[in-house]
């Protein structure tokens, strides 16, 4: 970062200055023994009387309060959401997409052959309920208090520097022209946040962002094992969908995209 150069040619010219201006002591007179007392109280200073502290635990009061099971064929799949049912229909739902097999008890026309009849059902859910999500202390955004907690919101897990961050960006922006996307925000790990500015300019995305000061808290917010960019697509808390890094839960445009357009309330 620009402050840290700034520091280190700081230290430099000082050196550099008492290397000049400092006169050596006569043999003998030089102690050892007053580098160790100024080593010792600097770690003193550094680790005792400022110790580093962890980033704060998940409690188990931000954790979702309800859990329904997982799409046994969709990883990327947080949570299945209840879906409306008739009698003479059988529907199978996954990740948003709907089939709908042959109606039953279809009636036969006058060659007493069964007509098959297809109809293609919009599928309709139901709205979760409010849960306190992992995300939910992160309610300030662009000077703005967000409730991540309510309605549905894209959260982004980005790193200024991170060039696959700023490709999740520019689909956003550019699906964004296109369809009608919730509501998105940026928690930024606090690192090159200097490049910020150039993430905005480059992208062209318009999400307001909080930075996360802790790096390790930028980690244990994005979970377990994950890597950037982390994408979320939150309804009332519950994660419905989640995308990490570049392998194979690496985020889909198009995939959300479906998946946001299926989510509709009866």
């Amino acid at each position: 970062p620009l402050e840290a150069l700034i520091k280190n040619l700081v230290t430099i010219g000082l050196l550099i200055y008492l290397y000049l201006k400092v006169t050596d002591k006569p043999a003998g007179e030089n102690r050892f023994s007053m580098l160790l007392l100024i080593f010792f109280i600097s770690a003193f200073l550094m680790f005792f009387l400022f110790p580093f502290n962890p980033p704060p635990c998940i409690t188990g009061k931000e954790k979702p309060a309800f859990q329904i099971p997982m799409a046994p064929n969709d990883s990327n799949l947080m949570y299945t959401m209840p879906m409306d049912t008739t009698s003479d229909m059988t529907e199978l739902v996954k990740g948003g997409d709907t089939t709908v097999k042959q109606k039953k008890n279809s009636p036969k026309d006058t060659s007493g052959t069964i007509k098959q009849t297809t109809t293609v059902v919009t599928p309709t859910i139901q709205e979760p309920p409010s849960v306190l999500s992992k995300y939910s202390k992160y309610n300030q955004f662009g000077g703005k208090t967000v409730n991540l907690n309510q309605g549905k919101k894209i959260l982004c897990l980005f790193v200024p520097g991170c060039d696959h961050c700023r490709d999740a960006a520019k689909q956003l922006v550019a699906a964004s022209k296109t369809q009608k996307l919730p509501p998105g925000y940026i928690l930024f790990m606090n690192e090159e946040t200097f490049k910020i500015p150039e993430f905005y300019k480059e992208t062209g995305i318009t999400y307001p962002y909080f930075l996360i000061e802790d790096i390790l808290e930028f980690y244990d917010v994005l979970g377990s094992g994950a890597g950037t960019p982390g994408i979320a697509y939150i309804w009332n808390g519950n994660v419905l969908k989640f995308y990490e890094g570049a392998g194979a839960r690496a985020f889909n445009i198009t995939e959300m995209c479906l998946f946001i357009q299926s989510n509709k309330l009866k």
